[in-house]
């Protein structure tokens, strides 16, 4: 058997939010079991809160999240692409063909929402007092991904 793979075996647990940059995770993955077949993982998806819950009772021995998130008890490495937010709508919507959605494009129309704190905060400081009143926040998820 060769050294490398000696040296490097075992259990890993890995928590992921819905991103971009999950692909990312399976390429290193991918990279990984091919110089190490010792290793094995646990791929965990939820929420940035609960992920970082189950991290900090060291449940998880690494994690893929979402910014906006505290890491200051973590060691954090940026991945290569920059997560965007965006808006999932109907192509038959009149927003459908837009590159672009002002929040005053989202007045009334009804919307689900991350409940996360973090998130809530974000989006209030993209608008202004006025546009948060108008918002129809009708209900929220934890995975957008599993909604569809």
């Amino acid at each position: 058997m060769d050294r490398k793979q000696e040296i490097l075996s075992g259990h890993i647990t890995i928590g992921s939010v819905e991103a971009d940059n999950s692909d990312t995770l399976a390429m290193f993955l991918e990279e990984l079991i091919a110089e190490h077949p010792q290793v094995h993982f646990n791929i965990f998806s939820s929420t940035s809160d609960v992920i970082m819950e189950q991290l900090d009772k060291g449940l998880l021995d690494v994690a893929l999240l979402l910014e906006p998130v505290s890491t200051k008890n973590y060691e954090k490495i940026t991945l290569p692409r920059q997560e965007k937010w965006g808006i999932l709508i109907s192509k038959e919507s009149f927003l459908a063909n837009k590159s672009q959605i002002t929040m005053e494009e989202l007045t009334g129309i009804p919307l689900l929402c991350s409940p996360r704190y973090e998130i809530q905060k974000m989006m209030q400081s993209l608008t202004t007092e006025f546009d948060q009143e108008k918002l129809n926040i009708v209900g929220t998820f934890n995975l957008i991904l599993n909604d569809l």
